[in-house]
């Protein structure tokens, strides 16, 4: 998969309620100074404890139900047993969606799935696929959840049916 890091690629940045992490922001654009995903991710997984097994499950079926719901096929959701990627979702673009189509249903998707206290997601569009790399946290409560969602962008070569299942057991880690 190629996105976000070659010169044709973008990447676009977007958060709510980062003051809860005390992460500076330019007052004229509400967007953190120099600080990119990564660095909010390595803050939040170290300032608030990460969701448990139950609470991480529900965050994973309402992302794969979002996703299913979208119009995506194929969709996957699995753990990762990582904490600064603690889900990977994997899904197929419709045939004929357009990126432009993608990043709009993907950013959708992450508004009905992200707490509402914090999130932060960075958007990167490559030639065949799109990721959208995010945390989401409730500081107050210990939840959080970080991730990836990756759409590969379908073609006569890559479209297949829609048989990706969301496992209703938790996941291996």
């Amino acid at each position: 998969m190629h996105y976000g890091r070659s010169s044709n690629e973008t990447s676009t940045l977007s958060l709510n309620g980062f003051d809860e992490f005390n992460m500076a922001a330019d007052p004229d654009t509400n967007v953190p100074t120099r600080m990119l995903i990564e660095n909010m991710i390595e803050k939040v997984v170290s300032t608030t404890t990460m969701s448990s097994a139950s609470e991480l499950q529900g965050f994973e079926i309402d992302l794969w139900y979002a996703l299913e719901t979208a119009g995506f096929t194929n969709v996957r959701v699995d753990r990762t047993g990582n904490p600064r990627c603690m889900l990977r979702a994997d899904a197929l673009a419709p045939a004929g969606v357009e990126g432009y189509e993608v990043v709009h249903r993907l950013r959708t998707v992450w508004s009905d799935v992200h707490y509402r206290v914090f999130e932060a997601a960075e958007v990167n569009e490559g030639t065949d696929a799109i990721r959208l790399r995010f945390v989401t946290a409730v500081p107050t409560v210990q939840l959080g959840v970080t991730g990836e969602i990756v759409v590969r962008l379908s073609s006569s070569d890559n479209e297949t049916s829609s048989e990706g299942k969301m496992p209703m057991t938790p996941s291996s880690t």
